[in-house]
């Protein structure tokens, strides 16, 4: 598949698509076990590949996020943030940014848009 990044397109895709699930099902994780140091290392460690995946390929918006979402996730990791809903949800708003930015602009994300995201009405 040719795409708007050229001849990385489909690897960028899948491996993010891969990171994105991983993301969701720790995101779902964290909801239900706040004290568990195992799901924030594995929610870092998927922000981090986005991070630098979306960075190799030029997408620096999206690249910017994941940086973002890894300070606060490392600022958990150090002790100098509590986890609590606030930060969940706050966590899960980046998520969904991913999602709607795989759907708007690639027009696809595997089925991260049916998987994941229902609008609201």
């Amino acid at each position: 598949m040719a795409g708007i990044l050229g001849e990385y397109t489909e690897v960028f895709l899948e491996e993010s698509e891969d990171q994105i699930e991983e993301l969701n099902a720790n995101l779902l994780r964290l909801e239900k076990d706040h004290d568990n140091p195992e799901i924030i290392n594995d929610i870092f460690r998927a922000a981090h590949s986005l991070k630098s995946s979306s960075a190799f390929v030029g997408l620096y918006n999206l690249s910017d996020l994941s940086h973002k979402m890894e300070n606060l996730l490392q600022k958990i990791r150090e002790g100098s943030l509590e986890i609590n809903v606030t930060l969940v949800n706050l966590l899960f708003e980046c998520f969904g940014t991913f999602i709607v930015y795989f759907v708007y602009a690639f027009g696809i994300c595997g089925n991260c848009h049916a998987k994941y995201w229902t609008p609201q009405f």
